[in-house]
């Protein structure tokens, strides 16, 4: 049976072993986001061109556009944009996947906003590819004003459809009209981190046993539009107060060690395929951070890694709030998924992984799905699938070998929960419905 040290020392390990992971990869990103300077620069081999048009304002033009075609290609150097500046990645009409690698072996510090624009003036609906190796950290101030996905990777190159490779690691002239269709990673991919304030989340008034979520104060952080992907995949991952938002579209988190990470698209929603991995990484998130895809009928969230952990009141939501039928998260961590913890800063809340309805729904909540070789949820931590007005609730699945709910949290569904474990353990847990088959 786990006891509360064993449970803080189990913590404590995961974290320790993130933050040892990141011992080179912080020091280049020890100065405060208020510091933090743009820096772009071509690194010639294609014709992509950038200006400083003064005032903080950025723009990227030119590239490579094989054929007049879908894929437009830029190669930069350097890629960090400055506290409350702007860089626009300007374009001509037609481009649906604007691809760019970052070669010049330094990590992008992004603090600013990263904009898409046709012709300079109108908005665009293309894709943004984001290729850097050596790691990218996002400031509490970094913003995307994109129409179309976004996708931020630390792999070493992009392949295509056609075989062709787009290398930011040995940069290449090779281009193509082809749709991407994977992203190759090397040893020790360069770590993605994304900063910010916490999620300022809560619930509504508990004291009279309302646990309706109040989000009115949530920062969105990096968002794109609705119906859209947003995605990480890089080495360890951390959300350190950081905010991801894709209202009813897919937010994915891949930590990845080495390997090949597939990737197909359909109707603006990109998928992804890890079978390629070799091994993978860590992802946490910490001090509040969070990660949402609600909306009339929620999006889907997926993490792929060897680790997964939420606390300090972090969260994943996924509501459903009108009439429609909620998407699913998917946890995967081949060694664990770890959630746990409470905050009393800002709005008392603890860490919360939620598939609810709201009050004003009357659709069909998301789905819950945990793969692991050991689930925890303690400290005070809740995972749900409430019922706040007329819709139903989604399900939740697990498979795992040891499964633990403790201290004080909670698992609150309102349909069939399904276990598959070797060991069960529970101690002082309020609601939970469970069937085992071992």
């Amino acid at each position: 049976m786990c006891t509360t040290t064993t449970l803080f020392y189990l913590l404590l390990q995961q974290h320790k072993k993130i933050l040892l992971g990141f011992a080179i990869f912080f020091p280049l990103f020890m100065s405060s986001p208020a510091l933090t300077q743009t820096q772009i620069d071509s690194d010639g081999t294609l014709q992509s061109n950038v200006n400083n048009l003064g005032d903080g304002l950025y723009s990227i033009t030119g590239g490579t556009r094989p054929k007049n075609a879908n894929n437009l290609f830029h190669s930069l150097g350097n890629f960090s944009v400055g506290t409350g500046d702007t860089v626009r990645f300007v374009h001509d009409t037609g481009v649906e996947n604007i691809i760019t690698r970052i070669t010049g072996g330094s990590p992008s510090n992004i603090d600013g906003t990263i904009q898409t624009l046709i012709n300079g003036s109108h908005s665009s609906s293309a894709n943004l590819f984001l290729i850097n190796p050596q790691g990218m950290i996002f400031g509490e101030n970094a913003t995307l004003d994109i129409g179309g996905s976004f996708i931020g990777s630390t792999a070493d190159s992009i392949e295509f459809a056609d075989g062709k490779i787009f290398s930011a690691s040995q940069p290449n002239p090779i281009l193509t009209i082809d749709v991407p269709i994977g992203l190759q990673y090397g040893v020790e991919p360069g770590n993605i981190i994304i900063e910010g304030t916490g999620n300022s989340t809560g619930f509504a008034n508990p004291s009279i046993h309302d646990y309706s979520l109040r989000k009115d104060f949530r920062p969105p952080g990096l968002q794109v539009g609705e119906g859209k992907t947003l995605a990480l995949i890089g080495g360890n991952i951390v959300l350190d107060g950081g905010n991801l938002t894709a209202a009813q579209g897919h937010i994915e988190l891949g930590s990845v060690k080495e390997g090949l990470v597939g990737l197909d698209v359909d109707n603006g929603i990109f998928t992804f395929d890890y079978q390629g991995v070799a091994s993978f990484q860590d992802i946490a998130l910490v001090n509040a951070a969070s990660v949402e895809v609600s909306g009339n009928s929620s999006g889907t969230v997926n993490f792929r890694g060897q680790n997964i952990s939420l606390a300090d009141a972090s969260a994943i939501l996924a509501n459903t709030s009108g009439d429609g039928t909620g998407g699913n998260i998917t946890l995967n961590g081949a060694d664990s998924v770890i959630i746990a913890g409470v905050s009393q800063n800002q709005i008392p809340f603890v860490t919360y992984v939620s598939t609810d309805t709201t009050t004003s729904s009357t659709g069909v909540g998301a789905d819950l799905t945990i793969d692991t070789n050991y689930f925890l949820v303690a400290g005070g931590a809740q995972v749900a699938s409430a019922v706040f007005g007329s819709g139903k609730g989604g399900n939740l699945s697990v498979n795992a070998k040891r499964v633990e709910l403790i201290s004080g949290s909670r698992v609150m569904l309102f349909k069939l929960v399904v276990v598959v474990v070797d060991y069960l353990a529970m101690q002082s847990y309020q609601m939970v419905r469970v069937v085992t088959w071992l």
